[in-house]
């Protein structure tokens, strides 16, 4: 931060401080504010300091020591917040506003324009952007949505409609994966249709007006059909050199693009060791498509159920939304456990950016937060990644397995984890139930780095002693990092069998054969292995 005061001292990238949750980057960024104002605010400069929230705003300036005349506070017009410090921003030091509102005021222009941003007349030296970045905006839209408005725009733009029925017809099972050009002419279809048919039903035309004149790349749903994944900038070029500071930093693969692309500098860092974390994982789909059976939330929450009681500690569940005219998660879990009151409950999407659940050191995290299909390619494009590599299954399961990562990260760390200690995290025990496949033990020893797996068999699933050895066993030794099979002779002997025969009855097992499957674990004649991996 403070090299950036001086103008020309570092490379015009973005700059990247990962600091893993509860490492204490907020403490950084405020201490910073704090010694560079007990300097008078020299080197003389300006700071923009770009929060999610507006409640961020208000404890950064707590938290700084910040006095009116230090600051100036840019939200939306008419916010009480914004009469906190000097009403001209201009002759204030340090500048705060939101990301949302930053980007509405740099639409479409120059940083070096936005006059409303300077300082003493000048761009502000010192950018500082806090949390998740993106230089772009990802945009997807599935062709059914293109295609719907036909019958209301025919009559009034015929024009419009031929030109979208041309993109549409362009667009096949043939050219996945392929990149495309959106007309630019869509702009005005949008205008028609908001016209025509007012601003919420046009809504979904916002995203091709976006992304007009732009390269997409043709991506499939799967049961959604197909759609077009793209970008469109929201921030200008000249926003670089930029500090980003991000407690998923390390583990996005956002930013992994963003460096392979020339715009991203990360800067030196050390992970949270999280020895003091313990993950147990269920490798079933706890997800809320897979909540909305019956059968399935009957299995899941009476497993979740039977670990919470089993521990009179206090409990934080993250979970799924509710799907419209589904049964409350929370009455039915709450329902199955002896004292719902020591329950604390944080949906997937609201699992970020707050200290509430610090003293909560038991966690029951119910699915991982995924996206369509898609969305990834479209993420990889808004940070700068090649449209034509876009599609390609390789670069959609990395951006997955990083928005996973992300995701898991955030939600783990809202509770005793986030208590670290000199680079160690607080101590805690997690329940996962989340269908991550043969790459579970990658995945979640890279979330984090130090933390103990261990699989996670629920009650009303055991298995007979002898089988539940045996899975236990090749289910440690397959979730190595990088290990895909392992041998029967390996096993045997962490077993302690002598002979062949004894790890052989046990094999035969009904029992045995169905976890086996369940598991997506291959019994070969020499070892045992991923099913996908064979």
């Amino acid at each position: 931060m403070v090299d950036m005061i001086v103008p020309g001292k570092v490379d015009v990238r973005y700059h990247l401080a990962a600091v893993d949750p509860g490492a204490g980057k907020t403490e950084a960024l405020c201490a910073f504010l704090k010694a560079w104002k007990s300097l008078d605010f020299h080197p003389v400069a300006g700071a923009l300091v770009v929060l999610q929230t507006r409640k961020e705003i208000e404890g950064c300036i707590h938290r700084s020591g910040l006095h009116p005349s230090d600051f100036a506070v840019m939200v939306e017009k008419g916010h009480d917040l914004n009469s906190r410090g000097l009403l001209r921003a201009g002759d204030s030091p340090v500048l705060l506003t939101t990301q949302e509102k930053l980007r509405h005021l740099c639409a479409g222009r120059a940083f070096a324009d936005v006059d409303c941003l300077h300082f003493k007349g000048r761009p502000r030296a010192l950018r500082i952007w806090d949390e998740a970045f993106l230089p772009a905006v990802p945009a997807a839209i599935r062709k059914d949505f293109i295609v719907q408005p036909y019958a209301d725009l025919r009559p009034h733009a015929p024009k419009a409609v031929a030109m979208l029925e041309s993109f549409s017809d362009s667009l096949s099972v043939d050219t996945v994966g392929r990149v495309v050009e959106v007309p630019r002419e869509v702009k005005a279809t949008y205008t028609a249709l908001t016209g025509l048919l007012g601003t919420a039903e046009a809504e979904c035309f916002a995203v091709l007006k976006g992304l007009a004149g732009k390269s997409v790349a043709v991506v499939h749903g799967g049961s959604r059909g197909l759609f077009i994944a793209g970008a469109h900038r929201d921030l200008p070029a000249d926003f670089a050199p930029a500090l980003i500071l991000d407690a998923s930093g390390r583990v996005r693969e956002t930013y992994r693009t963003m460096e392979a692309a020339g715009t991203l500098l990360r800067l030196p860092a050390a992970a949270q060791d999280y020895k003091r974390l313990r993950v147990h994982h269920w490798d079933r789909a706890g997800s809320r498509s897979a909540l909305s059976g019956v059968g399935a939330r009957t299995e899941i929450l009476t497993a979740a159920a039977a670990v919470i009681n089993a521990d009179n500690r206090r409990w934080l569940v993250v979970h799924p939304q509710d799907r419209e005219g589904q049964s409350s998660l929370y009455d039915d879990l709450s329902g199955l456990c002896n004292d719902p009151s020591r329950l604390s409950w944080l949906h997937w999407g609201n699992h970020h950016g707050t200290n509430d659940y610090r003293e909560i050191d038991r966690v029951m995290v119910l699915g991982v937060w995924d996206y369509p299909r898609p969305a990834y390619a479209a993420l990889h494009m808004a940070a700068g990644g090649l449209p034509e590599n876009a599609a390609s299954g390789g670069t959609m399961d990395a951006v997955k397995a990083g928005e996973a990562r992300h995701n898991l990260l955030q939600a783990v760390c809202r509770a005793s984890v986030r208590k670290g200690l000199e680079g160690i995290c607080g101590g805690c025990e997690v329940y996962i139930v989340a269908k991550l496949g043969k790459k579970a033990g990658d995945l979640l020893a890279s979330t984090f780095p130090g933390s103990s797996m261990v699989p996670w068999v629920p009650a009303g699933l055991s298995l007979p002693d002898a089988v539940q050895r045996a899975a236990s066993a090749i289910e440690r030794a397959l979730m190595i990092p990088g290990v895909n099979r392992v041998a029967k002779g390996t096993i045997k002997a962490v077993l302690g069998l002598r002979s062949e025969d004894g790890l052989a009855k046990v094999l035969r097992q009904e029992p045995f054969r169905a976890w086996a499957d369940r598991r997506g674990v291959e019994v070969t004649r020499r070892d045992f292995r991923w099913r996908e991996a064979a």
